[in-house]
C-alpha cells in the first residue's frame, strides 16, 4: 500500500512537472555561407528541390510524394505518405519575400498530429550570408511529455544542422540557382495523358536515393493514376 501510495506521489510530480512546461515551443538553427542569397533562395523556395538537402528525405526514399499547386513560391504544397520515420504530413509555402525570408505551414497527421510553422530567413553579411531555419508550435499536455522525454528540442535542432550544412555544400560547390534536370518515374506503371508534360499542376512521384550532397536536382512532374482521394496525401 505504501509502494503504491509513493509511485502515486511521483506520477502527480511527473504529471505537475510536465504541465508546467511551456505550451509554445521554438527550434532554431543557423549557418554562414560566402554564396549569396538569390543561389541558396530557389533551393527552398522550389520543393520540387527540398530532396537535394534536407534531412528527412533521406529517412525513406521510397516515400509518396505529391507536389501541389505552383512549383515555388506562396501556395507551393508538398504531401508526402513515408515510414514510421518520416511520418504523413503537407508543407505550403504561405509566405515568399525573394532573398530575404520564406515561411510555410507543416500540417503533420501522423505518427502524431500537430500544425506548425517553418521560417528561412536569409541576412546578408558582408562577404557572407546567415541562413537561419526555425520552427514554432505549441505543445498538448501529451506533446509536453514527449518533447522531454525525446529530447526533441536537440533531436529536430540535429536535423536542422544537418540540412543546412547540405544546403552550404551545394551553394558552395556551384549549385542553386542552375540545377541539373532528373526524369524520376512515375508512380503507377500506366500513366494518365500527359504525364511528362511540365505544365502538370501536381505531380506525384516515389523518391529515388537522395541525389549526393553538391548536386542540386529539379524533379520533372510525372502525373500517375490516381487511387482515389486522398491518394499520396501525408506529411513531411
Amino acid at each position: 500500500m505504501t509502494f503504491l501510495i509513493f509511485l502515486l506521489i511521483v506520477a502527480g510530480g511527473l504529471a505537475v512537472f510536465v504541465a508546467k512546461q511551456p505550451d509554445e515551443f521554438i527550434v532554431t538553427r543557423s549557418m554562414s555561407t560566402t554564396a549569396d542569397a538569390e543561389r541558396i533562395f530557389p533551393l527552398v523556395n522550389d520543393l520540387q528541390q527540398w530532396h537535394a538537402w534536407s534531412p528527412w528525405a533521406k529517412q525513406d526514399p521510397n516515400a509518396k510524394i505529391k507536389f501541389d499547386g505552383p512549383q515555388e513560391g506562396v501556395g507551393a504544397a508538398m504531401r508526402w505518405h513515408g515510414n514510421a520515420r518520416m511520418g504523413v504530413g503537407k508543407m505550403t509555402i504561405t509566405d515568399s519575400r525573394p532573398y530575404e525570408s520564406i515561411q510555410l505551414k507543416l500540417e503533420f497527421t501522423k505518427p502524431m498530429q500537430a500544425t506548425n510553422t517553418a521560417t528561412f530567413r536569409f541576412k546578408h553579411l558582408g562577404t557572407h550570408t546567415e541562413v537561419t531555419w526555425t520552427m514554432r508550435g505549441t505543445n498538448s499536455f501529451v506533446g509536453k511529455a514527449m518533447w522531454l522525454i525525446m529530447r526533441c528540442e536537440k533531436m529536430i535542432g540535429d536535423q536542422f544542422r544537418q540540412g543546412l550544412a547540405a544546403i552550404k555544400s551545394i551553394v558552395e560547390s556551384g549549385g542553386g540557382a542552375t540545377p541539373q534536370r532528373v526524369v524520376l518515374p512515375p508512380l503507377a506503371a500506366k500513366s494518365s495523358p500527359g504525364a511528362h508534360s511540365p505544365s502538370s499542376a501536381t505531380s506525384s512521384v516515389v523518391m529515388q536515393s537522395p541525389q549526393p550532397v553538391g548536386s542540386s536536382v529539379v524533379l520533372d512532374p510525372l502525373v500517375s493514376k490516381s487511387s482515389g482521394p486522398g491518394s499520396g496525401s501525408g506529411g513531411w
